[in-house]
């Protein structure tokens, strides 16, 4: 059961907004490319995650993406995909 669906990121969005609306000669745009294709790289990885995990029980397994958790009091990570099982152990 997908509990957080996997999403476009905003920062992906905007860059390709930006490739629509920007000139070729501006001179961001070989930044904005290497950008936009590192990002566009990460979500199509988490896209093929996404299809291998299809394939589990959705009663059984919990799966969330882009996961945000605290390591310390000011640095934050992400975790791309989390998978919990509703496994009763037995007593």
């Amino acid at each position: 059961m997908y509990k957080k669906e996997l999403q476009i990121p905003h920062n992906l969005l905007e860059l390709i907004a930006f490739k629509r609306r920007s000139l070729f000669d501006h001179p961001k745009v070989p930044l904005i490319e290497k950008s936009y294709n590192k990002l566009k790289k990460g979500f199509m990885d988490e896209k093929k995650i996404e299809y291998q995990l299809h394939y589990l029980n959705p009663e059984k397994y919990f799966i969330f993406h882009a996961i945000l958790y605290l390591t310390n009091r000011y640095v934050r990570n992400q975790m791309a995909v989390k998978m919990y099982s509703a496994f009763q152990p037995i007593k």
